[in-house]
């Protein structure tokens, strides 16, 4: 982020606290209680979803040729690679044969080709099938330049490799990210150089909530007092938030207590990252949290109308890395947090189901909440017009 962006920020944050002020909307909003759970509609943003670019790796798990990371992106089972130019390919998971998977959900290095594991059928790394056993008795007609592995689109960009999960969507075309995310988003990702780090770990796990919760739950910190009491209530300052619309991304601050120290501070030494928790939603399933020196990767994936998949990647500066003692402790604390709100949807979501309520209150002071749900609204209403 500019400088110049930091201090208008920070001089927000300052007069908002000394005010006792929120970032607040014009109006109290409601939407209805069965859009987190009607099986129609979880068909639509499903299929929604699956048309936008999402992130599938950080672009140091594959950082040499051969490098690859195996998993699931939205029902659909890939390959994240580096091939033999060095290029990043996203390939669907299943051999073009009668369809076995070629590698198990995995990370790994020093892959030279993909060979099922049911008849040995060959491919580099590109996709390209180089060898079919005893091609001339059984497939003396198949052209093996024919029959390469379905790959995604796909793009890297700021240090992510980033694909779009239905391989007919957007007639296959490259994710344009620049155009996705927008100039000024664009830029302000440009000037972190998330490129320069570092992958450092993984994990994943279900929920039995909508995965539209999921992804609200980190659109304002008014329950940071409450929720978090015992976990990270005491970095933040009370129900002050800052938050900013790209299009349909978002950028929320919420400013630590130490913020308060810079208003004795020359403004040339003013940096936020120390002082705020930066946080960018980036349509429609993905959430960063920007700390000062490392970052996490939210993303909450449908699996259901009912259940999500949760995925966190970690990513550190490279002279970081060997602070490991510092990042467990940093990690532990974030996944209190995250435990604690996604322990929450699933609460909220039993609610949901027990019809108490009709429609949920969305408060001026979760604007974030509220201008969210109309970004997919929209999204939904786009892909009605493109059918």
């Amino acid at each position: 982020m500019e400088q110049a962006e930091q201090n208008r920020l920070i001089d927000k944050a300052l007069e908002r606290e000394q005010r006792k002020e929120t970032e607040v909307g014009q109006s109290e909003t409601q939407w209805p209680v069965r859009d987190y759970f009607d099986p129609g509609r979880y068909q639509r943003e499903w299929q929604m979803i699956r048309r936008q670019p999402l992130i599938v790796a950080h672009a140091s798990e594959i950082a040499q040729p051969g490098d690859y990371v195996a998993k699931d992106l939205m029902g659909t089972p890939v390959i994240v690679v580096r091939d033999e130019q060095g290029k990043a390919k996203v390939h669907i998971n299943v051999c073009r044969h009668r369809g076995a998977a070629l590698l198990q959900e995995s990370e790994g290095s020093g892959l030279s080709r993909f060979r099922c594991p049911y008849h040995g059928w060959c491919y580099q790394l590109d996709g390209l099938l180089t060898n079919v056993p005893d091609q001339a008795r059984s497939f003396p007609n198949l052209d093996k330049a024919d029959r390469p592995l379905t790959s995604l689109p796909c793009a890297e960009h700021h240090g992510f490799i980033w694909a779009i999960p239905d391989p007919l969507g957007e007639a296959g075309a490259i994710p344009d990210v620049p155009a996705f995310l927008g100039p000024s988003l664009d830029n302000e990702f440009a000037a972190y150089g998330f490129e320069e780090y570092t992958y450092y770990r993984r994990e994943s796990w279900e929920g039995a909530f909508n995965w539209k919760s999921g992804v609200e739950q980190f659109l304002e910190n008014y329950h940071f007092a409450v929720l978090h009491r015992d976990s990270t209530n005491w970095l933040f300052i009370h129900n002050l938030a800052l938050c900013d619309r790209f299009e349909r991304h978002f950028r929320g601050v919420a400013p630590k207590r130490s913020i308060r120290d810079l208003a004795n501070q020359p403004r040339e030494h003013w940096s936020l990252r120390p002082n705020a928790t930066i946080i960018y939603t980036i349509f429609p399933v993905a959430t960063f949290f920007v700390e000062k020196s490392h970052f996490s990767l939210l993303q909450i994936f449908p699996i259901g109308p009912e259940r999500s998949r949760i995925e966190i990647t970690h990513v550190a500066g490279q002279d970081q890395l060997s602070k490991r003692p510092f990042w467990e402790a940093n990690i532990d604390l974030f996944k209190a947090a995250v435990n604690e709100d996604l322990e929450t949807c699933e609460t909220m979501q039993a609610g949901f189901r027990s019809r108490a309520n009709d429609y949920l209150m969305f408060g001026r002071n979760e604007i974030g909440l509220d201008q969210y749900r109309r970004c997919i609204e929209d999204a939904l209403d786009t892909e009605i017009q493109q059918a």
